[in-house]
This record gives C-alpha cells, structure tokens and sequence, in this order.
C-alpha cells in the first residue's frame, strides 16, 4: 500500500499546504500564458519489489487557479537527476537535496519519512525561485507543460497496484514456502527426539547389570543433555546440604 503522509492540503485557495509547502506563480515566467499558482507535497512514497527494490515517491502537483490537480511518481534518481541539470544550469542558485545513503537499510521506514522531508524541502526551495522553473528539465519533472490526463493517471495506477500485487502474491508465497520448511524441521527434530530416547531406552536396559557401564554411560548422558546434569548436581547438592543439616 502506498505510505499516506500527514497533513494532507485543505484548500486549494491557500496559497501554503498545512505542512508548509510552498506555492508560486507561473504567470510571471511565461507573458504568452498566465498560469496559476502551484502547490506539489509528496502525499506518500511506496517501495517497490519488481527487479530492483526501490522506492517511488508521490507527487500531488495543484494548479490553484483551475483546481487542476495530477499527480506524478518519481525516483531519488530523478531527484537527484533534476538536481544536477539545475545546478549546471543556474551555478549560483542554492539548492539542498538530500544525499545518498550508502550504508544502513535505504527503506527503513523512519528514514524514508525524513527522506520525504528532504525532497520536499528541496520542491519549496525550487518553487520559491521562479526563474528555476523557466528550465525545461523542471518543467518536465512536473509534468507542467503536458499534465496526464485522468485516463494516464489511472494507467500508472493500475501498473504500480498490478506491481504489488505481484509482489505480494511472491512474499505469500515465500512465506508458505519457509512456514513448510519450519514444519519439516519441526517433524525432523521431534524424529530424532524421539529416536534417541528410544536408543538411550535401550542401552539404559543393557548395562543396568554392568554398574562401570552405567557410570561411562551417565557421564556420557551428562554430556548430551546438560540439562539434565545440572539437575542432578542441584539434586545432589540439596541432598548434601540436607544430610549436613542432620548432622
């Protein structure tokens, strides 16, 4: 399922989301078009298991103006693609994404929150420079010149639901598969539970005359099931303690 964030906007006639993100108008970058103001938070992210593991992040783009609103799913890698054609493109602009992680689990679920608050960090800072949204390559991360239509979005929703639902149909069934072999090991291990008791049984009934094979095989015993010698060390030292009490 895909990871819902907190704080979803209320109203698309504010000009800030409730989480802060930022908005900007597009009227002041084009004079042939007078284009609305814009808010994009990330409402979610999902980890995806297809060939590679990896984690899609959900981008809700509003245009203010005409409550248009389309969504688009993105990649770190995108980020950081977007990232590096700004920073060629406009040197002197400062811009902040967050870096790659090299060690430690990369879906963790606590760090892919603050993941979420890094990107969404580096949205409003681009925003908040209009002349950073001049550049082809944002304006194509967006989605802003061709947003998809209703019939596009519900495509790329089908193929990220039949995606997990693959997914989850191959852990179902890695799961039955390991609950099969913990079944088999269980089975195995009450076996040959059961078999050596059936042996000590035995050998326990031929040497009940041999008192030098008994010792040989109670040491033998203490040495398989320590437990066992343990309780009959405790066993013995209540009953020199008890003797001694006597005395």
């Amino acid at each position: 399922m895909m990871a819902e964030l907190p704080n979803e906007l209320p109203d698309l006639s504010r000009l800030k989301s409730a989480n802060g993100t930022e908005s900007v108008d597009l009227g002041s970058l084009d004079n042939e078009s007078s284009q609305p103001q814009l808010l994009i938070p990330i409402v979610g992210y999902e980890v995806m298991e297809e060939r590679a593991r990896f984690t899609v992040f959900k981008l809700r783009i509003e245009n203010l103006g005409t409550g248009d609103m389309w969504f688009v799913y993105r990649r770190y890698t995108d980020f950081f693609r977007l990232y590096s054609k700004l920073r060629g493109l406009y040197p002197a602009v400062k811009l902040s994404l967050p870096r790659k992680r090299w060690f430690g689990d990369n879906f963790d679920p606590t760090f892919l929150d603050e993941r979420v608050v890094g990107l969404q960090n580096f949205i409003d800072s681009l925003l908040s420079q209009e002349e950073l949204l001049k550049a082809e390559c944002a304006r194509d991360f967006f989605c802003l010149d061709d947003p998809p239509s209703y019939a596009d979005n519900i495509e790329e929703t089908r193929a990220m639901l039949d995606a997990m639902e693959d997914t989850i149909f191959q852990l179902k069934h890695q799961l039955k598969e390991k609950e099969s072999d913990i079944d088999r090991l269980k089975e195995e291990i009450s076996v040959e539970s059961r078999h050596k008791e059936h042996l000590f049984s035995i050998i326990q009934e031929a040497i009940q005359d041999c008192p030098q094979c008994s010792k040989v095989f109670t040491r033998i015993s203490h040495v398989e099931n320590p437990e066992v010698s343990k309780m009959e060390s405790s066993s013995e030292r209540r009953t020199i303690e008890s003797d001694n009490m006597e005395v």
